[in-house]
């Protein structure tokens, strides 16, 4: 799987937050977010393996796994609202799909490594 894009897109929707936010738009902005944040910890984990052990790059890795956590965490949420507002949505479909991938393709665990 392409790591610039590990979520299939979201279509428009009519379908808002409690804030009035189109919910597709907020699932789109971070699956994108997402799959830079990816891109970049598989970066940094080359030059590592290129250069030798870095504690900067480490701790940026470990502080990006941190935001992908929560932001998966949210895009989850917001996947389960939209099914539950317009069930018609290609993305409410997978609300309920298999679990979220890693940048390899992988299907994702529960735990986080540094």
């Amino acid at each position: 799987m392409d790591v610039d894009a590990p979520y299939a897109a979201a279509e428009p929707s009519d379908a808002t937050t409690q804030d009035g936010a189109p919910i597709a738009g907020q699932i789109k902005e971070l699956q994108n977010s997402i799959a830079h944040l990816l891109r970049s910890n598989k970066e940094m984990e080359e030059i590592i393996a290129e250069s030798g052990p870095d504690k900067e790059l480490r701790d940026a890795i470990g502080e990006n796994i941190v935001v992908i956590a929560r932001r998966k965490a949210i895009l989850a949420d917001l996947l389960k609202l939209l099914a539950e507002t317009d069930p018609s949505q290609p993305a409410a479909a997978a609300a309920t799909a298999a679990p979220p991938l890693t940048a390899d393709g992988s299907a994702a665990d529960a735990g986080v490594y540094l």
